[in-house]
């Protein structure tokens, strides 16, 4: 989604309390950008007005998460605003400082990845309590801190289990970013709802590729779904072999063959003893 307007354009449109600092990225159906709110630093979310329904669901129940591995929503509500004559909606979050893994060079070790899948599962844990399944971990989801912790960030396609899905079943796979994808979110028309599991799957793949600097599953290869949902990962010799045990329990084809939330962090935890990590 390109913009079709200037950063002058848009902080005279905003309310005199937002100042523009700068874009940050495109993404999808949004555009996201660095803003000051009377001096506190904020990001805000452009969007088109036709992700309003998802856009004001994820405002509704966002704005009350509360955990250090999540971005919290700072805004009551959605928001109208008019650029030229082209409307627009968008809401402000909470301005991560760091770098998304997406953008960050190198690759992890072990222990870093293991730090990286602790801080993860956590935030996954806090939204499966309320009943919400991202549906959408990946890189640029994922914010490094100066302090070396991750921050999960955008739950704009999460699933809120207790509401009405408002996806297109008619779609070739159900929200998400292929590759990330689990394989039960390529066949939305089975009836089955999502839950932690599609999240843990994600997170896998995330490991595996800050660990080899590719993802499991080649989303351009032919082979991509046939892989997928078969649980067929090529290259698991290029993982540190520490590391393989609990990247093949992310990454099982079946959901029941993945960790049980309460388990998968105790797996994290003695690897990480076993490993020395500090």
């Amino acid at each position: 989604m390109a913009a079709v307007h200037t950063l002058q354009q848009l902080d005279a449109a905003l309310p005199e309390a937002i100042v523009v600092a700068r874009e940050i990225r495109q993404c999808g159906q949004r555009i996201v950008y660095e803003v000051e709110v009377e001096g506190e630093k904020r990001v805000l979310k452009l969007m088109d007005p036709r992700m309003r329904n998802r856009a004001e669901r994820e405002v509704a129940l966002a704005n009350r998460f509360d955990h250090p591995n999540l971005a919290r929503i700072l805004d009551d509500q959605l928001r109208d605003l008019t650029i030229g004559n082209v409307g627009w909606v968008y809401f402000t979050e909470e301005f991560i400082a760091g770098t998304s893994l997406d953008e960050r060079d190198g690759q992890l070790d072990a222990c870093e990845a293991l730090a990286l899948a602790a801080d993860l599962v956590e935030a996954v844990k806090y939204l499966w309590e309320r009943n919400v399944v991202h549906r959408d971990i990946k890189p640029a989801n994922i914010m490094e801190t100066p302090a070396g912790s991750f921050v999960l960030l955008d739950v704009g396609i999460g699933r809120h289990q207790d509401l009405t899905t408002i996806t297109n079943m008619a779609a070739d796979h159900g929200p998400g970013t292929t590759g990330y994808l689990a394989p039960e979110q390529l066949q939305p028309l089975k009836g089955r709802e999502l839950d932690y599991r599609a999240d843990l799957f994600a997170i896998g793949i995330v490991l595996f590729e800050q660990l080899t600097g590719r993802v499991p599953f080649d989303p351009s290869a032919g082979s991509y779904r046939t892989r997928l949902t078969t649980g067929i990962i090529t290259g698991l010799d290029d993982v540190p072999e520490a590391m393989r045990e609990i990247l093949r329990r992310l990454l099982a084809a079946r959901p029941h063959g993945r960790f049980r939330l309460d388990k998968v962090t105790p797996a994290i935890n003695d690897l990480q003893t076993r490993l020395q990590c500090s």
